[in-house]
């Protein structure tokens, strides 16, 4: 018995310590523009503190040796072969990676966090922060939890005297144009743009040009949400006839990530065609474009014209597949069972994104309250058990 017990204590440290050596996690290459800023941490567990190198990094680019991140501008494009190691107490181990200076970014499928589900229409500044502070004290960020977004609405809402109230009512076709207001957010109405055209952020936001530098110190990328439209699917000021503005707006402060949302912008298109679903997204892309900082593009909206088909095309690294998830089986089921013959579409620089996986409490639908989450463990293999018989039935 006290052999036993000395064996399983034995194995229990091995696995304790084994966790505890450096392990990088992230993937084996990442994509940049030339003569683009980009920003990248290399994603590692272990026991804290932990040194980083890199040997191979081209002319213009950097490594900071306590936080991991890799940041700075090429020049040439070109395949850089790196060597990253990461070093702590307990270990030393390292990884062959490939830093690609081309015309692609997202080359692996962006992993991160959106205020969304979490805070919805309450959403603030503060709160954003927070939740960057707890995903980086729980470990996620050295798996691979790289963004943290800010979503709708951190801007402000016009005044119901606005005339975008009115010239909203007069659509163009018949295309989905969701948006909501006037007067749904109280707290959050006034300007929508100072006198050099750039978005006024709301009051819950007034200092959302510190985030990305506060998100970078952290080690993360710095993502933001807008729409191609007047309003954003909250109501608040979009995009719509400022996308350079916003674009330099968005670069100039740092930002990494923009999710654009289409909401109100079906009020002007057209019809459904793929030219007037293209448009707006192919128009922020060449605005995303012309600025000095790789932005990551993430089109939202919804799946209409099987954007999976062109949503590269626009711009876009990724493209929403489908409406909202939702915090339950038959909806998570059923985002996976779209995407089951899609697979063609799906390359570097290109991904379907089904939404969010709502884990842990969710908000959003109760305006920022907790309640519990009905992504249960016992639920999934049951439904898709059900799920498939339904098919086979042929219901």
């Amino acid at each position: 018995m006290k052999k036993r017990a000395f064996l399983i204590i034995s194995l229990f440290s091995s696995v304790v310590t084994y966790a505890q050596v450096p392990s990088i996690n992230g993937p084996r290459l990442y994509g940049a523009r030339p003569g683009k800023e980009f920003f990248y941490m290399i994603p590692v567990s272990g026991e804290r503190p932990v040194t980083y190198q890199a040997a191979g990094l081209p002319a213009g680019v950097t490594l900071n040796k306590v936080t991991g991140v890799i940041s700075g501008t090429v020049a040439k494009a070109g395949t850089y072969k790196l060597v990253l190691s990461a070093s702590n107490k307990k270990g030393r181990t390292k990884k062959e990676f490939s830093l690609v200076v081309g015309d692609k970014l997202a080359l692996t499928p962006p992993m991160g966090w959106s205020s969304w589900y979490s805070f919805g229409r309450n959403v603030s500044l503060d709160k954003v922060i927070k939740s960057a502070e707890i995903i980086k004290e729980k470990g996620l960020q050295q798996y691979g939890w790289s963004v943290i977004e800010i979503d709708d609405p951190w801007t402000n809402q016009p005044a119901k005297s606005d005339t975008v109230w009115a010239r909203l009512k007069r659509k163009a076709g018949d295309v989905y144009d969701y948006y909501e207001g006037p007067g749904n957010l109280p707290g959050r109405t006034g300007r929508v743009r100072d006198e050099n055209n750039e978005l006024i952020p709301n009051q819950f936001f007034t200092n959302i040009r510190n985030f990305p530098a506060k998100m970078h110190a952290m080690g993360f990328k710095a993502g933001i949400y807008s729409s191609p439209g007047p309003l954003t699917c909250g109501g608040v000021a979009g995009s719509y006839g400022y996308e350079t503005t916003d674009a330099k707006f968005f670069a100039d402060n740092g930002f990494d990530y923009l999710k654009y949302d289409w909401c109100s912008y079906g009020v002007f298109a057209k019809n459904n065609s793929k030219e007037e679903l293209m448009r707006p997204y192919r128009l922020m892309s060449d605005a995303l474009m012309a600025q000095k900082r790789d932005i990551i593009h993430a089109l939202c909206q919804y799946g209409m014209g099987n954007v999976w088909e062109w949503g590269n095309e626009a711009g876009g690294q990724l493209w929403r597949t489908e409406g909202d998830i939702t915090d339950n089986w038959k909806s998570v089921y059923s985002a996976f069972r779209k995407l089951a013959d899609k697979s063609a579409y799906v390359k570097p620089g290109s991904w379907n994104d089904p939404d969010i996986l709502q884990i842990g409490v969710v908000g959003a639908q109760h305006e920022g309250e907790a309640r519990r989450n009905h992504l249960t463990q016992e639920d999934p293999l049951q439904y898709v058990v059900s799920a498939q018989r339904s098919v086979v039935a042929g219901r």
